[in-house]
């Protein structure tokens, strides 16, 4: 539903004329929709799992988690950008640079002129970059105890843990 609202704000960017009050309103909802996002990356990076995150949980998670491609991309992709406290933070700058340039009212308060396309490009970039590190994080967060490369970061042996038991250890499954 994130990545849905996040789509429709950067369509709305680019088809609201330039300058006018609804582009700023717009640039309103698209903060706030990142907003959203940064309390979604939080509660995901720090909190339990969430219904929905145990309930897309497959039962061989250490075996997607070293040869899905998709999922190996995800879990790379979320330490290229969250593995130390340097990436995390520089990672977190650019987004606000990018938001900051796309504040069309912003430059329409200081005077400066400059094609649309500039803030609307620099606003979708912020908004694309919301969306893919909430949906990285959220995988990262699964598949944390399974992550090939957490074991780099300094957090865990060479040993992968092994699959969660869906029997709960009492010979029946845990009820879902």
């Amino acid at each position: 539903m994130y990545v849905s609202a996040v789509i429709g704000v950067i369509a709305a960017s680019w088809l609201v004329p330039a300058g006018s009050v609804i582009g700023a309103a717009v640039v309103g909802v698209a903060i706030a929709v990142m907003a959203t996002g940064i309390v979604l990356r939080v509660r995901h990076r720090k909190g339990p799992l969430c219904d929905e995150c145990i309930k897309e949980m497959p039962l061989d998670a250490a075996d997607e988690a070293q040869n899905k491609p998709r999922t190996h991309r995800q879990l790379a992709l979320f330490h290229s950008a969250y593995g130390t406290g340097r990436r995390t933070q520089a990672t977190g700058i650019l987004t606000l640079l990018l938001t900051v340039a796309g504040c069309e009212p912003l430059y329409l308060a200081v005077g400066a002129q400059l094609p649309p396309e500039v803030p609307r490009t620099a606003l979708s970039l912020a908004l694309a970059a919301c969306a893919c590190s909430t949906l990285v994080m959220r995988t990262h967060n699964r598949f944390e105890p399974w992550c090939p490369f957490c074991r780099h970061d300094g957090r865990g042996g060479d040993d992968l843990e092994p699959a969660p038991d869906p029997r709960g250890g009492h010979g029946r499954p845990v009820p879902a």
